[in-house]
């Protein structure tokens, strides 16, 4: 006879912990989505069905790890994303709490600059990545070849010998006629129907997000991004002041269901999004999540600042109509573009399409400052962009790219500890690793550098500017075939180092 103590007991303790296969929680190996992700969404799904409730405890992190069938790192990484969303909380006794505050779906929020240590680190790490004999997996551009080098001199020589006077005056702030109308025909001919008028030629894609992001946002403002973030953006909002939320990247885009709490959640005046070929994670959002996203926008007020940066990059013959064309008069869309991957690297040239009752307010913004971009850098893209970049040239150019990816793609998943994860892109000239929870980038940038060969810090892509990373991005867009298999080849034998003396030293399970 059961021991009525022991059945109180009992009862107390099925309704405080619940095990992941009575919530019917699995981790199924063979989806793209990381296992430490599946574990988080389970919970996430859990707490809306009513399956977990605040005050229950989560599994003992080695009984989940047993019970799912992975690693206790998978499982803490889990729970220290789930801790960082709000849903859960250690307990000063041991154990982790479902809390009682509603959880918000992000991975990250920030309202801080980035240290002077860091910035001094960042730098460090970027010398070293040039010395002598180094691989350097960092270059997210393309090689330039000697015919464009031939064509683009052909163009300036035929500037600078055409009476090129007016080159040498201020011109508007919007850019001269015949660039905007070469970008107004580059633009159409992917879908994007819009007049010169419409365009504004920046020094780069940096300077369009950045008058975006001034045109939109005041300190304080909170502004959603996909996380990992492009840095370069990171570091123009956190100049500006803005709260930063971020929800994950995942294939196919960010769940439109988090996206919709976050802006219930946290009003944001701004939805940043890298919608086609993600910088750094490669991923490109479906035409189904789009229009999610842009009802979702559209319901709470929420401005879309669209970086598409290069749409070629987009491997496969299907093109992704951006949020600017799909928007069209519902959303207010900042559109931006750059000309410096596969057209003109190296020239800073780029464009912005703001909503039509924002253009005045952004060439007012263009005119403070910097005036205007090099008139004879424009003349020149003009001309080039009109005559030398046929579709020929161009999917010549994108198939070698795709090779030089799936070469990149085979060596890493050859390589790489089976405790590193990467995945095929749908685009780009980079892939995103993540690697175990008791690593970080940095530990594994200077482990990388003594083998001879650099990446680009996942630290850098972070929104917390204090966050310790677990993934980096490595590019391949400047390197041949040799380079890529050797660089390849350095880097796991970096990262198998690591990892035994990670194990020697730390005593941590992999």
């Amino acid at each position: 006879m059961t021991n009525g103590k022991h059945a109180v007991q009992e009862i107390a303790q099925s309704s405080a912990e619940r095990s992941f296969a009575a919530l019917g929680l699995r981790v199924d190996k063979r989806l793209s989505t990381p296992a430490y992700q599946q574990i988080v969404e389970g919970v996430q799904s859990a707490l809306k069905n009513g399956g977990l409730a605040p005050g229950d405890s989560l599994p003992a992190m080695r009984t989940a790890a047993a019970d799912l069938g992975v690693n206790q790192m998978t499982v803490s990484k889990a729970y220290k994303s789930l801790a960082a969303m709000g849903v859960v909380q250690g307990n000063s006794g041991g154990g982790t709490k479902v809390t009682d505050v509603k959880p918000l779906p992000l991975i990250a929020k920030s309202d801080s600059q980035p240290s002077a240590s860091s910035i001094r680190q960042i730098v460090r790490m970027a010398e070293l990545a040039c010395a002598p004999g180094v691989i350097a997996l960092t270059d997210a551009y393309p090689h330039f070849s000697a015919s464009k080098l031939e064509s683009f001199r052909m163009c300036l020589n035929e500037v600078m010998s055409s009476g090129a006077e007016s080159i040498f005056r201020y011109a508007a702030p919007a850019g001269i006629p015949e660039l905007r109308k070469a970008l107004k025909n580059l633009l159409g001919r992917g879908g994007l129907n819009i007049e010169a008028d419409d365009i504004i030629v920046t020094s780069g894609a940096q300077q369009a997000l950045d008058m975006a992001a001034r045109l939109i946002l005041s300190p304080g403002d909170t502004i959603i991004v996909e996380g990992p973030c492009y840095f370069g953006a990171l570091d123009s909002l956190r100049s500006l002041g803005a709260s930063i939320v971020a929800l994950q990247m995942q294939p196919g885009g960010v769940a439109a269901d988090a996206f919709r709490e976050a802006c219930a959640a946290h009003s944001p005046k701004a939805f940043y999004t890298i919608p086609t070929v993600h910088n750094p994670t490669g991923f490109t959002t479906s035409l189904a999540r789009r229009r999610e996203i842009l009802d979702i926008a559209k319901d709470y007020g929420c401005t879309i600042i669209e970086d598409d940066y290069c749409p070629e990059l987009h491997f496969g013959n299907e093109k992704m109509p951006s949020y600017k064309e799909l928007g069209a008069g519902e959303v207010d869309v900042y559109y931006v573009r750059s000309l410096g991957k596969i057209y003109l690297p190296g020239t800073r040239l780029g464009l912005l399409i703001p909503p039509a009752g924002a253009m005045t307010s952004a060439l007012r913004l263009k005119q403070v400052t910097d005036m205007h971009g090099p008139l004879l850098l424009q003349a020149a893209a003009a001309i080039y962009l009109e005559r030398y970049h046929d579709s020929d040239e161009l999917a010549a150019e994108l198939a070698l790219i795709e090779d030089k990816a799936l070469s990149l793609f085979n060596e890493l998943e050859r390589r790489l500890p089976e405790t590193f994860s990467v995945k095929w892109i749908t685009g780009g000239l980079s892939f995103w690793i993540e690697f175990p929870q008791a690593l970080d980038d940095e530990a594994i940038y200077f482990s990388a550098i003594r083998n001879s060969v650099a990446f680009a810090l996942g630290s850098a892509f972070e929104v917390a500017s204090d966050a310790v990373s677990h993934g980096v991005r490595v590019s391949f867009g400047g390197l041949d075939h040799e380079q890529i298999i050797e660089g390849a080849a350095r880097l796991g034998s970096a990262m198998d180092g690591l990892l035994k003396d990670s194990k020697r030293s730390l005593n941590i399970m992999v």
